[in-house]
């Protein structure tokens, strides 16, 4: 029985996922890039931390697990990749019309054992953001839905995706806010 197990993961988060399993964790606030641990700490949204400190049912982490190992890679399209459909960070409206202007990742970390699959993406430190701040200054986006208040839109939104993908196809996707929209 072959597991894949995928969790993609920006550098930040919102500890709403990880706080509903455990309610110990009060310095985890919604949109701060953080997340309630396994160990009951607050621990920063990266590949390495989500690996050791998430839920094992994404990671399947244990104490025989295998070191996470991570490299650069040239940076994703989202949207567009096979391997990865979202963002790290878009600049977009509310309702997502137009469509948002959007940076994928440029690090993949991976565990893999007879098991399971665990991967992850994130940024690495010493992420160009230039390119995509052109595209930014570049856009025009207009924010006029009426069915959103769009007052204050558009806005960056760094996001986090956690995909566990099962047995047999089945999967579970969690999309949860990152930092706060700026």
């Amino acid at each position: 029985m072959k597991l894949f197990n995928e969790a993609v993961v920006a550098t930040t988060s919102d500890a709403d996922a990880a706080a509903a399993a455990n309610d110990n964790c009060d310095e985890c606030q919604p949109g701060m890039g953080g997340f309630c641990g396994t160990d009951d700490q607050c621990h920063p949204y990266t590949c390495e931390s989500f690996y050791e400190f998430g839920r094992q049912n994404y990671t399947r982490y244990d104490d025989d697990a295998p070191p996470l190992e991570c490299q650069d890679i040239p940076i994703t399209q989202p949207g567009r990749d096979d391997d990865v459909f979202y963002p790290s960070v878009s600049f977009r409206c509310r309702s997502l019309v137009p469509i948002p202007v959007s940076m994928g990742f440029n690090r993949r970390c991976q565990a893999i054992t007879p098991t399971s699959n665990f991967t992850c993406y994130e940024l690495n430190e010493n992420t160009n953001f230039q390119p995509f701040l052109a595209k930014v200054g570049a856009s025009e986006i207009e924010c006029t839905n009426a069915e959103y208040d769009e007052t204050g839109w558009p806005k960056f939104t760094y996001g986090t995706t956690i995909e566990n993908r099962g047995v047999e196809g089945s999967s579970n996707i969690n999309l949860v806010l990152g930092f706060n929209a700026t």
